[in-house]
């Protein structure tokens, strides 16, 4: 699927759900730009088998390529959430030639679907991965707060994207309520309520 998608020469047109900009992109060059490389699904691939993960969930659907990889994991569940409608519509498509029944694309604004959605299906895992600016992900982590349950692990994307990002990823490294942080450069991960003292570490990935 990622080679088919990245070689792909068909236009997409679609309105930025953030910013309400419209653009017109070439679907394989737009999708190398936005996708997860490919080590990096892998190991999203192997943190949920080894947290024996049942339900995922992804902010950020783009063409389905990522949820798609993570779909062949034993979780049973991937939930993704576009806010386009038009991405939407090629991420479905993609995913119904190359993704499995697992799979479940929610469309809207992911800063309004995003609450409602995690206390519906109670994730185990979040990979946020839709907005990077600071007062989304916090806003992320606040709605996840809300849970009775904490996912077992969040993982923010793109952590050094910006002074922005870098400074919301040093605030929750120094957050009493996380015991245990992983930095591994292009993202960061949190494990919520971890049953040690807290530590931090940084990891070449």
């Amino acid at each position: 699927m990622r080679k088919a998608t990245f070689s792909s020469k068909e236009a997409l047109s679609f309105t930025d759900p953030r910013t309400g900009d419209a653009k017109k992109v070439i679907v394989g060059q737009w999708a190398k730009k936005v996708t997860s490389q490919r080590k990096f699904s892998v190991f999203l691939i192997n943190l949920i088998n080894w947290l024996n993960v049942s339900t995922v969930m992804e902010t950020g659907t783009a063409s389905g390529v990522n949820c798609c990889a993570l779909s062949l994991s034993t979780a049973k569940k991937i939930i993704t959430l576009e806010g386009s409608g038009d991405i939407a519509v090629l991420a479905k498509q993609n995913i119904e030639k190359y993704g499995n029944r697992k799979v479940e694309v929610i469309e809207g604004m992911v800063q309004e679907t995003f609450k409602e959605t995690i206390q519906a299906h109670q994730p185990e895992l979040i990979f946020l991965d839709a907005d990077h600016r600071s007062e989304s992900i916090f806003k992320y982590l606040k709605d996840i707060h809300t849970l009775d349950t904490p996912p077992k692990a969040i993982i923010v994307h793109d952590i050094y994207w910006s002074k922005d990002m870098m400074e919301a990823w040093r605030n929750i490294i120094s957050d009493q309520r996380y015991n245990l942080t992983i930095d591994l450069f292009q993202a960061g991960i949190i494990f919520p309520n971890h049953p040690t003292q807290k530590q931090h570490f940084t990891i070449q990935f």
